[in-house]
C-alpha cells in the first residue's frame, strides 16, 4: 500500500524524496521469502491499475529492485522506502502524476496481472524547479504582517 506520495502533493524537478509503502501479505512480509518491487508513474488523467496496454505505467526503479536486505541478501524485514530523485516534466509542470508499485516473489518482468500492485489514492503534481504554481509559492519569503483581532491591539 503506497503512502507516500499518495495524491494532492507538490513536487520539485530534483527533489529527492523517499517514496514509502507498507508491505502487506506474507507473500511480501514473510522475512525468509525474497521480495521485489517495482515502481512506476504515468501522466494519464485516469489510469488503470493493471490495463491491458501497460505503455502507460513508466518504470521508476528501473524494474525489480530488493525490498528487503540482511548483510546483502535479498531476505529480511521489507524495508519499505526507495530513495527517489524527482524527474524533469515535459512542460512547465505534470499536473496529473501517479504511482503504481507492484510486488512478487521474483525478480522477473513484472506483470501486473500475477504481481500483488497497488498506485496512489491520487494524483500529484510535479514542477520544474523555480516556477511559482499558486499564490502560496508567491507569497513565499515576503514578511508575515501583524494582524489585529477584534478587541486587541497589537
Amino acid at each position: 500500500v503506497i503512502t507516500y506520495p499518495n495524491g494532492g502533493e507538490t513536487l520539485e524537478t530534483g527533489d529527492k524524496k523517499d517514496v514509502e509503502w507498507k508491505s502487506l501479505g506474507t507473500n511480501l512480509t514473510d522475512k525468509d521469502s525474497e521480495k521485489f518491487i517495482e515502481l512506476f508513474i504515468s501522466n494519464e488523467t485516469e489510469p488503470e491499475q493493471c490495463p491491458s496496454n501497460d505503455e502507460i505505467w513508466t518504470s521508476i526503479s528501473g524494474g525489480k529492485i530488493n525490498n528487503a536486505h540482511t548483510g546483502g541478501e535479498a531476505t529480511g524485514t521489507p524495508i519499505d522506502i526507495w530513495k527517489w530523485t524527482v524527474p524533469e516534466p515535459d512542460g512547465a509542470e505534470a499536473d496529473t502524476v501517479w504511482l503504481r508499485i507492484c510486488g512478487s516473489n521474483s525478480d522477473g518482468a513484472s506483470d501486473c496481472t500475477k504481481d500483488i500492485c497497488d498506485m496512489s489514492r491520487s494524483w500529484f503534481t510535479i514542477k520544474k524547479e523555480g516556477i511559482a504554481n499558486s499564490l502560496s509559492d508567491l507569497n513565499r519569503g515576503r514578511p508575515k504582517k501583524k494582524r489585529a483581532s477584534k478587541g486587541r491591539e497589537y
